[in-house]
């Protein structure tokens, strides 16, 4: 539990890390909305792997994406995070966290008590 802590830190720097390098890859119109919101999509989605391999309590694992739920209907509502969103109202970045949170739960070993 004490290193799960530390992955949960980890965990936020990491996706706040991604954050950053699509919005300065967006910024200045260097790199398209499509191609910002594929490098955030493939960064964040790969953080589904050290959660699996590092934390060792699925509730913990599950609390950055359930948080990142809430950031991204605020992001999606005021258009916070540009390199997110698309032009089009299109709710995929709540969905994304909520998969997350799902594939995480069903797929931990033990996380039902089996």
């Amino acid at each position: 539990m004490p290193n799960d802590l530390v992955w949960l830190l980890v965990s936020y720097v990491y996706v706040a890390a991604v954050l950053a390098v699509g919005t300065l890859a967006r910024a200045g119109g260097r790199r398209s909305a499509d191609v910002t919101r594929k490098v955030i999509h493939v960064g964040v989605g790969t953080w589904i792997i050290p959660t699996a391999v590092l934390f060792t309590n699925p509730l913990l694992a599950i609390v950055p994406p359930l948080s990142f739920i809430v950031i991204n209907v605020a992001s999606w509502r005021f258009k916070l995070v540009a390199a997110m969103e698309e032009g089009e109202r299109n709710p995929g970045t709540i969905y994304f966290p909520l998969a997350f949170v799902l594939l995480t739960l069903l797929f931990w070993p033990g996380a039902w008590g089996r």
